[in-house]
């Protein structure tokens, strides 16, 4: 199997993970965006996508923390 060069870059783990959810590859999408809120903890999108990732998965307690950041830091 050929390895994959993991970005560094926020935006760019955040449309990976975006292209992994879309092919059903979800907890390499979850990793993604947790790795991109760690590079930027304030990023909504990325708060937003995991939180409806986690949500979709059945995880609405762990969603709701991320969504309901999102709405009160006014995004």
């Amino acid at each position: 199997m050929p390895s994959r060069r993991r970005p560094r870059a926020r935006g760019a783990r955040i449309n990976l993970a975006t292209a992994l959810a879309q092919a059903g590859e979800r907890e390499q999408a979850l990793t993604e965006l947790r790795e991109a809120i760690a590079i930027d903890p304030s990023d909504s999108t990325a708060r937003f996508n995991l939180g409806v990732l986690l949500a979709s998965g059945g995880d609405s307690a762990g969603a709701l923390g991320y969504l309901v950041r999102r709405r009160r830091d006014g995004a």
